[in-house]
């Protein structure tokens, strides 16, 4: 069924691998990944899919079409004949995608330097045959098979045809390509020896008007700098029910470009198209083109890793994200650690977690933590280190990704990839690792931030980004921006140290996240600037990012707050670990309507009275309250509400999403509300409040949780109920009970003898 999409969606780079850099214990020379000849690139990229020559699109205008609707059943080796494709190589990402578009439709792309009648002569041609050039092919993608590149030409009765932008005189060409027949372009180039780039020869042709322009046959489509992104003019199309392709489709022609070509902010444009198409992409099989890069799995076990870890001033549930990166299925005696601690309140106990880490996990091949006065400084020390080994992976990461995919590292590794990154975003949230697209303007701090980056960036969100983060569309992406995880391969490393060194020099923020961000964003454009694409894959489920906007340094458990924001890592360290059990442990034999609940971890209880100690403003434990609407407290207890340590929030979220299962399930037709509630931690000891007479509880339900254990922190205590004549004594920390309030249950809390008993305590559903 045939399709339409806008040109902004971005989509999938997946391309073979070329020569291979991995070293093991030497040197790593790479030189020219690409192959200089047509017949080296064919042998390069194995098993890509190809499609059969196409028809005219159903629904297009065959007059202007012109394709001339050939057979599919015509051999491709008699139209390679015919074109021939010239793409000078260039060591980048760039060119490579080109080559792959050529090899898809079934054409080799021609590495031809020297413009001179030599070269040129050396090319097989015959009589008719047709040239297509594409000086700065790591800006271009061939769309079309040969018989509709020759078809669209024939019909332009030219013997050369340029982009028709390069014939406007309202604007300045930049000419990107040529098409022309063979003998034509020879007869130029021996009548003007001087020219030396191909840039030239069509320049030539434009001077001598040997060429006309593409006017109704969209053979060439240039998406200019100042492009808006939004215009409209170019539509993804798929026009064939039996092909599983896509295609751009004109606008203003109603025609199918050829070749698109893509500068400046359009290169980002092109980034779009290229991901998807040729051949990249298809709504049955979705990513055709993911596993082609996929090379390198053999490889990895004998990779070695120098991973550079910036622990940033908020950097929420720390200790789990060293362990994640301790857990990777890598030989940890390949990895070398630099740890860059950013200056904060909380970077005592960033040290003291780091040095818990390494002490537990010796098997790493060197460990190091250094102060951060900027990040491209620390970067810059850091790969100037000497190590036990010669690199091939640098791994630059941040404190808020959490790679709970033990393979992960191991996946983007074995990929050959020259940057590449794991998709992560928070949880429940669509805030992510990458951008979808960029727009040409970049916001006055991001300017202001990055003066050593000529070009601007500001971020824009492709149609198609929901549908990538959620992992309904799955591929490796181009992206003009990746962050919190980038595995660079060593061939990179050279421009790598380039951008921090640039970015040292001029951005200073010690060590902030600004600073980070600022830097990763010239890491980026520098990569570019030299042809190499930041990708970022999202084929598997790598993880997520740890949410830190909420992250109170000032506070001693700032993790204790983040229920909301990083649910799966507050579970893993506060909810108790027995707490799928309620059903089986909730039972208390001779307490009829009361319930044990296995809530809380100790972390959480120890935490929890931590912050109140911290606070330190306890009640006086007497009838007048101020914090109360009334001012009266009927039943007074020496305690701290939870709105006073601006835990309230917190706490609803924790009694609607962990309570409210297990109240439904003991109390039949019950449906926990949440919404008003009185919500404190109580202190007992002998020496102030030591017990509470009997009462009942002004709430529909009740919650009572130990914070402490009893027989070991304190003597005495614990809950007697009246009419159920039941005791609840030395509960372990982190488990309660739950009961009825009001008129049923009527308790008291027996005397503490000695030390101090501390509990929380919720009254839930007052109204």
């Amino acid at each position: 069924m045939a399709i339409l999409l806008y040109l902004t969606i971005i989509g999938s780079v997946a391309l073979t691998s070329a020569n291979q850099c991995v070293s093991v214990g030497g040197a790593c020379a790479t030189g020219n990944r690409y192959a200089a000849d047509a017949n080296a690139y064919a042998s390069l990229l194995t098993n890509l899919p190809q499609r059969s020559p196409q028809p005219t699109p159903p629904g297009l205008n065959k007059a202007t079409e012109n394709t001339g609707s050939p057979s599919k059943a015509r051999q491709r080796s008699a139209v390679t004949h015919e074109l021939l494709v010239i793409a000078p190589a260039a060591d980048n990402d760039g060119h490579y995608r080109f080559v792959r578009s050529a090899l898809v439709q079934g054409v080799a792309a021609n590495n031809v330097q020297d413009v001179t009648v030599e070269a040129f002569s050396q090319l097989a041609t015959t009589e008719g045959t047709v040239v297509l050039v594409v000086p700065e092919s790591s800006d271009a993608v061939l769309l079309a098979d040969p018989i509709e590149v020759l078809s669209k030409f024939r019909a332009q009765d030219s013997s050369m045809v340029v982009p028709d932008a390069c014939l406007s005189p309202s604007d300045t060409c930049a000419p990107f390509a040529l098409l022309g027949y063979a003998d034509a372009v020879a007869k130029m180039i021996k009548a003007h020896p001087a020219m030396a780039t191909w840039d030239e020869v069509i320049a030539q042709a434009l001077e001598d008007k040997l060429a006309t322009p593409d006017t109704q046959h969209s053979i060439f489509v240039d998406v200019q700098t100042h492009e808006n992104l939004y215009s409209g003019k170019l539509r993804y199309h798929q026009p064939f029910d039996d092909v599983d392709d896509l295609r751009v489709l004109d606008g203003t022609t109603q025609s199918l470009p050829a070749v698109m070509h893509g500068t400046g902010v359009g290169a980002h444009q092109l980034d779009q198209i290229a991901n998807y198409m040729p051949m990249r992409w298809s709504d049955t099989e979705g990513c055709i083109a993911c596993k082609e890069r996929d090379t390198l799995a053999d490889m990895v076990d004998s990779m070695h890793v120098h991973v550079i870890l910036s622990i940033d001033a908020r950097s929420p549930f720390f200790e789990l994200m060293l362990e994640a990166l301790a857990s990777q299925d890598l030989p940890l005696g390949n990895v070398a650690i630099t740890a860059m601690l950013a200056p904060s309140q909380r970077a005592h106990i960033y040290r003291q977690q780091w040095k818990a880490f390494v002490a537990k996990h010796k098997e790493f091949a060197q460990t190091q933590l250094m102060d951060m006065t900027s990040y491209a400084g620390g970067v810059q020390e850091a790969l100037a280190q000497e190590l036990p080994f010669t690199l091939d992976r640098v791994i630059l990461l941040h404190s808020h990704a959490m790679l709970t995919n033990t393979s992960a590292l191991r996946v983007l590794m074995a990929s050959d990839y020259g940057m590449i990154t794991p998709m992560l975003s928070k949880q429940e949230q669509y805030w992510s690792n990458f951008w979808g697209t960029a727009s040409g303007y970049a916001p006055k701090p991001m300017r202001e931030a990055l003066p050593l980056v000529e070009t601007d960036l500001g971020y824009m969100r492709s149609p198609d980004y929901f549908e990538i983060v959620e992992r309904k569309q799955r591929g490796v992406w181009t992206s003009p921006l990746a962050f919190e995880v980038l595995v660079i391969q060593s061939r990179l490393f050279p421009l790598l140290t380039e951008a921090m060194t640039q970015a040292a020099s001029v951005v200073q923020e010690g060590g902030s996240n600004g600073e980070w961000f600022a830097v990763q964003v010239a890491l980026c454009l520098h990569m570019r600037s030299h042809g190499m694409h930041a990708h970022v894959t999202n084929m598997h489920h790598f993880g997520h990012l740890l949410n830190a906007d909420n992250f109170d340094t000032s506070r001693s458990n700032p993790d204790l707050y983040m229920v909301q924001d990083n649910p799966q890592e507050w579970e893993k360290i506060y909810l108790n670990e027995r707490y799928s059990e309620y059903k089986e442990l909730g039972f208390i034999e001779n307490c009829n309507d009361v319930f044990r609940v296995p809530i809380f971890s100790k972390a959480y209880a120890k935490a929890l009275i931590e912050e109140c100690e911290n606070f330190g403003e306890w009640s006086n434990g007497q009838h007048g309250d101020n914090r109360l609407k009334g001012g009266y407290e009927p039943v007074p207890t020496q305690d701290i509400h939870l709105n006073q340590i601006d835990f309230a929030k917190s706490w609803r979220h924790i009694i609607q999403t962990y309570l409210r299962p297990i109240t439904s399930y003991w109390y039949t037709g019950y449906n926990l509300d949440g919404r008003v509630t009185l919500d404190f931690v109580v202190r007992y000891r002998p020496d102030r409040q030591s017990f509470l007479r009997p009462h009942h509880d002004a709430s529909t339900v009740t919650l009572n949780v130990a914070l402490n254990q009893g027989g070991e922190d304190y003597q005495g205590g614990g809950t007697h109920f009246t009419r159920q004549n039941c005791t609840l004594k030395d509960s372990e920390p982190g488990w309660g009970s739950l009961s009825p309030g009001r008129l049923t249950h009527q308790h008291e809390g027996l005397r503490t003898t000695a030390g101090t008993r501390y509990i929380l305590v919720s009254f839930i559903d007052q109204n």
